[in-house]
């Protein structure tokens, strides 16, 4: 396991990059799970929390380092306009990560029609279970892999919901015993940017450099 003087930076970062999440259905379980992981992104960057559609799409224009979409708002057909803005953001060279309490506030028609219809991927939810997830070292997605991919755990005992049809290149985390074939963690690429996917739900810290790679925050280390 990872010990957490590998990702808590040595002194705070000169510059700081913005991150914004999205938060639109303002679950305050989130807060309270992921509570670690957001002390984390704080250490490393400027994170705003967006509660309404409005202000995450002001965010948005001014080109955020990543998103988070902490719920599942965003799969929401009401929210269907929002919802290809920040595909559109991905598109365009964005980062945004599907996380926090996201795979459980979804159904399984819902994140379909998402992933198929305004991401246009092949993934799709799979099954739920708690089981060890291990690292994927053939994953060969270039946001993933740098040189200090090692500080990533090669293994956890985590609860998260499945996605289906993931490229081996894009395969970040897998279950070893249940679910085999599925992802618990996975990255990839969307337009000129990325889309990322995290099924674990109950914020387990053994994670937490998992988000800051997806934001492109840990390979900055100082």
């Amino acid at each position: 396991m990872t010990d957490t003087a590998a990702w808590w930076p040595r002194k705070v970062p000169e510059t700081k990059p913005p991150i914004l999440l999205i938060s639109l259905e303002k679950d305050e379980a989130f807060t309270t799970l992921f509570a670690d992981h957001l002390n984390a992104l704080n250490a490393w960057a400027i994170v705003t929390e967006a509660k309404t559609k409005k202000e995450a799409l002001t965010i948005l224009k001014t080109k955020p380092q990543a998103v988070i979409c902490t719920d599942g708002a965003v799969a929401r057909k009401k929210h269907r306009n929002f919802a290809w803005q920040v595909a559109s953001f991905a598109n365009d060279g964005g980062l945004v990560v599907l996380g926090g309490l996201f795979a459980q506030s979804v159904s399984r028609e819902e994140f379909d029609d998402l992933i198929k219809v305004v991401w246009q991927l092949p993934l799709r939810l799979g099954d739920a279970h708690r089981d060890f997830s291990t690292f994927n070292p053939n994953c060969a997605n270039k946001m993933i892999m740098t040189d200090e991919a090692r500080n990533l755990p090669e293994e956890a005992n985590i609860e998260a919901v499945y996605v289906k049809n993931v490229a081996e290149v894009d395969l970040l985390y897998s279950p070893t015993t249940y679910a085999q074939g599925q992802a618990t963690a996975a990255i990839t690429d969307l337009g000129s940017g990325y889309v990322g996917y995290v099924g674990e739900v109950c914020g387990e810290e053994s994670l937490i450099p998992l988000y800051l790679y997806l934001c492109g925050l840990f390979a900055k280390a100082v």
